[in-house]
């Protein structure tokens, strides 16, 4: 077979591949068992990992491009086209991080929130009670300002 041949059937995996659902690709994996360590069989490995749609599989499929990278038994075209996968992985494992972080960074930012309102709430509650509590202070020290009160909720006016 030759490189261009080669090349081709890399191509062809690459696009039967990426039509996989990651359950097809999960099937796939495991009908394959071991992949040998060069070429084809290694390429479709990393292709099948990368369709799995997870962090593990990502990170399966950028190891396993990085190695096809770096062969020298393979030619300039197939390291290139290894090295685009890799890249393309290791993009796909640094948004999966990113979005991580900014879910950690919501729940964060709705639990702070959450323990903000309940020191609002008992901020108004010792309000309230201190307020209550100086209402009746200032009315035991003025009988006159308590009579007041007392004939108004008897519905007499002083």
């Amino acid at each position: 077979m030759t490189e261009s041949q080669s090349l081709d059937a890399w191509l062809r995996i690459s696009r039967q591949t990426a039509s996989l659902s990651p359950d097809q690709a999960q099937d796939a994996l495991l009908k394959m068992g071991k992949p040998e360590q060069e070429g084809l069989s290694l390429f479709y490995f990393g292709a099948l990992n990368q369709q799995l749609q997870q962090l593990d599989g990502w990170v399966q499929a950028r190891d396993t491009f990085r190695h096809l990278s770096q062969s020298e038994n393979l030619g300039e075209n197939f390291r290139e086209l290894a090295r685009l996968r890799m890249s393309h992985n290791q993009d796909l494992i640094n948004r999966y991080e990113h979005h991580r972080h900014l879910q950690q960074e919501l729940a964060d930012s709705i639990l702070e929130r959450e323990q903000l309102e309940k020191k609002i709430a008992a901020l108004a509650e010792l309000e309230a009670a201190m307020s209550n509590r100086k209402q009746q202070s200032t009315m035991s020290n003025n009988p006159e300002a308590q009579q007041a009160t007392d004939s108004r909720d008897d519905g007499v006016q002083p």
